[in-house]
């Protein structure tokens, strides 16, 4: 993208030529980033849901002004000769060619469809997310989940893991959404495993042995440089977790998960002060592979608690069943520097199946120890949490290695 920017600067500076993009992304906010640190000021669009129905990408297209495509996938070792074309051509006499409609959802169709198809309640729910704000982020749930169930098109179960992701990245998140948004991915790309916009977006979770690259690493480097040029970098309503910063694994040689647990007699949790979320990526693995554990936790709004950062650091620890691994047995997560806080906290896990692990579900348990003070009473505590995640074990689960 910044390559061809570099190459088309004149024709753009002499009004030749336009410039727009299609970013097919759960995340818009980290696409403005980067075209913030790579000084790109064109419109760029937002498909999470891959409306386009892409298989892969990048796809870069030249249009005339007719809007019909004259050149796709151009190389870029042969820009000025594709400049000076575009510079020397004309219009195409459009008439010839078959209009296409727009694959989005409209603002008409945030009312309930009066047909019962799948096709048509996934496109209602596509508009609810797009266009009625996240105040529609359940009904734009409750009719994504009317449009899939067995046997369903591989493009509607990734919407619908799209839609999950999105209530779970805001404050109407239920504590199923991101293992709905996983679950959801993975049924799609068991549909069509070929499809690379499906893997990639489970890649971007996974673990780090079935990563093509590092998916946000440039994060860092881009908010410095942009600093350094007296700017104040875009802001991200989600950030990048560990899963997103990794880089690809070498080996699948994991150490050993044998690690302490939190001693018994500090108390559960019971309440709940903090809301824990955790999920699996992918939800269902083969024997002897990979899976990436999540946790999300922040104070419970319903309690009004707050993390006490003066106790020191949040704790997790993984605890697995006989034979599975784990790359690394605990996490300690650093906390503000002031006294109390209420962000929401990530904590990621690698673990494998044994070579000789029985088919169906297995519960992995993460322990939490966290420190966190009441508002009603100013009483702060130290609680100790279980959290119980599913891994599905099955020797035909699709896998997310490319090749």
């Amino acid at each position: 993208m910044p390559g061809w920017h570099d190459a088309t600067s004149d024709l753009r500076t002499a009004g030749a030529l336009s410039t727009v993009g299609v970013v097919i992304e759960q995340h818009p906010d980290r696409a403005r980033l980067f075209m913030q640190w790579k000084r790109l000021d064109w419109p760029l669009l937002w498909d999470p849901f891959n409306l386009l129905e892409l298989p892969a990408v990048p796809i870069t297209m030249f249009l005339d002004r007719e809007r019909v495509i004259r050149i796709l996938q151009p190389r870029l070792d042969r820009a000025s000769e594709i400049t000076s074309r575009l510079l020397d051509a004309g219009g195409t006499d459009a008439t010839q060619h078959q209009a296409i409609p727009s694959p989005v959802p409209g603002i008409d169709q945030l009312s309930p469809p009066s047909t019962s198809t799948a096709v048509d309640w996934s496109d209602h729910a596509v508009a609810l997310a797009l266009w009625g704000g996240a105040e529609r982020l359940d009904e734009a749930v409750a009719a994504s989940e009317r449009a899939v169930g067995p046997g369903s098109e591989g493009r509607l179960w990734f919407r619908h893991g799209v839609i999950a992701r999105m209530r779970h990245d805001s404050p109407a998140r239920r504590p199923g959404d991101f293992r709905s948004a996983i679950e959801s991915w993975t049924r799609a790309l068991d549909v069509d495993p070929n499809n690379y916009i499906w893997r990639r977006r489970l890649q971007q979770y996974g673990p780090r042995l079935v990563k093509p690259y590092a998916f946000f690493d440039w994060v860092p480097v881009a908010r410095s440089e942009i600093g350094s040029r007296w700017e104040e970098p875009e802001k991200l309503g989600v950030e990048p977790g560990g899963a997103e910063f990794a880089d690809p694994a070498r080996s699948e040689t994991l150490p050993d998960s044998d690690h302490p647990l939190p001693d018994d007699r500090i108390v559960l949790d019971a309440v709940p002060f903090v809301e824990v979320r955790g999920g699996a990526v992918p939800a269902a693995i083969r024997p002897g592979s990979l899976a990436r554990i999540h946790l999300d936790m922040e104070p419970s709004a319903s309690t009004g608690s707050h993390w006490n950062n003066e106790a020191g650091p949040l704790h997790a620890w993984i605890d697995l069943p006989r034979g599975w691994d784990s790359d690394r047995p605990h996490v300690a997560l650093d906390v503000p520097e002031s006294a109390v806080s209420d962000e929401r906290r990530h904590a990621e896990f690698e673990i494998r199946a044994p070579d000789d692990a029985e088919p169906g579900m297995h519960e992995i348990e993460a322990v939490l120890l966290y420190a966190v003070c009441e508002d009603d009473t100013g009483v702060c505590l130290l609680r100790r949490r279980r959290v119980p995640i599913v891994v599905e074990v099955d020797p035909t689960a699709v896998v997310l290695a490319d090749g």
